[in-house]
């Protein structure tokens, strides 16, 4: 099965390592640290227009990667429970 995240991408939902709420979360120097070293392995897309909600970590290839979302971690856990 299958998610979109926003802007016609569409991710495995068996490859998703955890959606994390950037916006609320209490740990957010644990989620900047690891957006960090994905841009230093060049490995993050942003597709948020500017407004990044969530983040969403996933396997490709057995690498990890990152994709920061507009969309928030509760309708992608939504999305996420409807495919299901």
């Amino acid at each position: 099965m299958y998610i979109n995240i926003g802007k016609d991408i569409i991710i495995k939902v068996d490859d998703i390592i955890g959606i994390f709420d950037i916006e609320g979360n209490n740990k957010k120097d644990y989620l900047n640290s690891i957006i960090e070293r994905l841009n230093e392995k060049k490995s993050i897309i942003d597709i948020s227009d500017g407004n990044p909600k969530s983040l969403i970590l996933y396997k490709k290839a057995g690498n990890e990667r990152g994709i920061l979302s507009n969309i928030s971690s509760y309708s992608l856990g939504k999305k996420k429970k409807i495919i299901n």
